[in-house]
């Protein structure tokens, strides 16, 4: 998963860490805004629930000095009731005496009058408070509540204690559908954020993306004029498209600069390989001449000293020959024509070299799928020759040399092997250079 996320671009990074981000954000305030909104309530509950005791006890301190258990019953009836307007939050509604004897309950059935409460933990806790009281209990359906408590105080001494149960209930419902849409909310700010970023990376990434694919078809050699990139953006992304393009612009220089030096060391490489190969033949020829123009020479020396003169001027014209075909190449001629036909045309040719041995077996596996092919006869048929050549040559008299021909992806592709001794590691770099030869006899031109 690591390694996945390293090769992932720098959109789709920006795009998650800008997701992480806000959705982060989003949950922190989600829980902060259901945390004040619970505090809230809560404390809300406890001002209703401490007013509504305080009200109780006012109203049941005759009641309880005159003990109308009647009176009472309704005054914790009515307290618990509510109105149609508004959700009652108090659940259950209690009188006391000064013993610890019950006197009234909103909900007789259950808790009988007359019982004495001075066990009740709740009870013993409040029994001797001056004030409000309130106490985390649990209330009669089982939900989480508040115990509400208020001395009864007539003529400034207490002759009981009043309890109202406060239910959580509808508070949890509240903070339940507050916490459900301020996740909402925060749901859409995270696509909203997530929308932005993606539209933010795309910008950015954009030119990133111009400036990648125009730093590769730099390093594949396309044209420099075509690799400029104008952005509008004038940020550090700007400012690394203008480097690029003074580096563009730098590379063009330095490319000119290249060729003009290769041109000239080629020009001099040429005229002294030229030298180099016209030289002996020149030589044995003016030695010849010479000797023939001396009179001195019998008849059988003046047939070899001709031979001389023919060898050495056949192999001036090749060099020569050799070297305008390099130095001036002929545009090729293309056409259609039987690529498989100029390969049995060549291996004939070739069987019929002066370097060609009985030795040599020669394998031909031409695929039947290749028909025309476009391209220039007479220069392909160079190639092979040159090629053919060097193998039979390199297998000094004896070997095997195999041809073969198969289509393969809409191409042609020629295979040449052979069992001679190979190209010394070393020497394969130079093969293309002009006048670099290993042969006694070449040019070094062939290939």
């Amino acid at each position: 998963m690591i390694l996945t996320f390293y090769r992932w671009g720098l959109g789709a990074k920006f795009s998650l860490a800008l997701f992480v981000v806000v959705c982060g954000v989003a949950l922190t305030i989600s829980i902060s805004v259901i945390k004040i909104g619970e505090r809230a309530m809560t404390e809300e509950l406890r001002e209703r629930g401490a007013a509504a005791v305080r009200i109780l006890s006012k109203s049941s301190a005759e009641l309880v000095m005159r003990e109308q258990l009647w009176e009472l019953y309704e005054i914790t009836k009515i307290m618990t009731r509510g109105n149609a307007s508004e959700k009652n939050i108090l659940t259950y509604a209690m009188v006391i005496d000064r013993y610890g004897v019950l006197l009234s309950h909103s909900d007789p059935v259950r808790f009988k009058i007359g019982s004495s409460l001075a066990s009740d933990p709740i009870y013993t806790k409040v029994v001797n408070s001056k004030d409000v009281q309130i106490v985390e209990t649990y209330g009669l359906d089982g939900e989480p509540a508040l115990d509400v408590s208020s001395p009864v105080i007539l003529d400034g001494q207490r002759i009981g204690t009043v309890r109202v149960g406060v239910t959580r209930r509808y508070m949890r419902n509240a903070i339940k559908k507050e916490g459900i849409a301020v996740i909402f909310i925060s749901t859409m700010l995270a696509l909203c954020g997530v929308s932005g970023g993606l539209l933010i990376a795309r910008r950015m990434t954009k030119p990133l993306k111009e400036l990648d694919a125009n730093m590769k078809a730099l390093s594949e050699g396309l044209p420099i004029e075509d690799r400029v990139v104008v952005l509008k953006e004038k940020d550090e992304i700007g400012r690394l498209a203008d480097t690029f393009n003074l580096m563009a612009i730098t590379l063009k220089e330095k490319e000119r600069e290249l060729v003009k030096s290769e041109r000239l060391a080629s020009i001099g490489e040429f005229a002294a390989g030229l030298a180099h190969e016209i030289r002996n033949p020149i030589g044995s020829v003016v030695t010849a001449v010479n000797i023939l123009s001396s009179g001195k020479a019998n008849s059988q020396e003046i047939a070899s000293l001709n031979g001389v003169v023919k060898k050495e001027s056949d192999r001036l014209n090749r060099i020569l020959s050799d070297f305008l075909i390099f130095a001036r190449p002929t545009p090729p001629k293309l056409r259609d024509v039987e690529l498989n036909e100029i390969l049995k045309e060549t291996v004939e040719m070739v069987k019929r070299h002066d370097s060609f041995a009985e030795g040599i077996l020669i394998e031909l596996d031409l695929d039947k799928e290749i028909k025309n092919v476009r391209m220039d006869p007479d220069q392909m048929r160079q190639v092979f020759w040159n090629m053919l050549l060097n193998s039979i040559e390199a297998m000094g008299g004896s070997g095997a040399l195999a041809i073969s021909s198969k289509a393969m992806a809409g191409k042609a592709v020629i295979s040449i092997k052979d069992t001679g001794h190979g190209i010394e590691d070393k020497e394969l770099e130079r093969i293309f250079e002009p006048f670099y030869t290993t042969k006694q006899n070449g040019t070094g031109l062939g290939l």
